[in-house]
């Protein structure tokens, strides 16, 4: 007998607090191993040099909110690929300068949580626990944070290391919509942050394993920029089943 709360639950939108210390790190990255990771339905939005974007945003939170429940403290780590969607602009109030929304495909989503783990998969996104995740700290002249993805075996993960960092302290507002489909479902996650700039266009360098989520399928070095941010944003996840 099939339980209606259960299916019931499997239709509620997960919504998500989030207030975290952030690094986001862009880097171009080869246009057909983007491709490969991202399904024919969404084109790839490629810089104008003909590269492939690929975001690794890093995240420190002392507390996350889901549904109104608190699932404790938690770091993540997203990998995105940039795609093309429809322009939309949402300016925030008093003036506060704000950027168009971003589109992108999510790869990866680590996590040290495993309630968020939990969460996450059960709304069809690509989640995995992983076992050590170091998040950097912000105000020396090199900044640098680890994860290894797998509990059993030989270690695989990777390291990200940001260096010369700038200091400017203002406000800006960020709207991401991401995409992720799976076997049984497409998900669309909408994230709205308002954000304490603190550190903009720094040298970010990504090492990571041949066999871990980034080397496997981008390389084991990645050179972009990075940004520090302190950010308070909604994540409203909603999964449209195919069947």
């Amino acid at each position: 007998v099939r339980n209606p709360a259960f299916f019931s639950d499997l239709k509620e939108d997960l919504n998500l607090e989030l207030n975290c210390d952030e690094w986001a790190i862009y880097a171009p990255v080869d246009p057909t191993l983007a491709r490969a990771l991202v399904p024919e339905e969404y084109e790839l939005q490629l810089l104008p040099n003909g590269a492939a974007l690929f975001a690794l945003i890093v995240k420190n939170c002392p507390d996350v909110i889901a549904n109104g429940k608190s699932l404790g403290a938690s770091n993540a780590n997203k990998g995105w690929v940039s795609v093309k969607g429809p322009f939309e602009y949402n300016p925030a109030p008093n003036g506060i300068p704000t950027n168009p929304t971003a589109y992108w495909y999510s790869t990866f989503f680590h996590v040290d949580n495993w309630k968020l783990d939990l969460k996450l998969k059960f709304k069809g996104l690509p989640s995995s626990y992983v076992k050590e995740m170091n998040f950097g700290e912000f105000g020396g002249a090199t900044q640098s944070g680890n994860v290894i993805e797998n509990w059993f075996g030989d270690a695989k993960g990777y390291t990200w290391t940001s260096f010369n960092t700038n200091h400017m302290a203002f406000p800006l507002k960020v709207t991401h919509v991401l995409y992720h489909n799976n076997k049984y479902s497409n998900v669309t996650t909408r994230v709205e942050c308002m954000t304490m700039m603190k550190g903009f266009e720094n040298n970010a360098m990504i090492q990571a394993d041949a066999n871990s989520a980034i080397g496997s399928a981008l390389g084991t070095q990645l050179m972009g920029l990075a940004y520090s941010l302190d950010v308070n944003c909604t994540a409203n996840i909603k999964q449209d089943f195919n069947y």
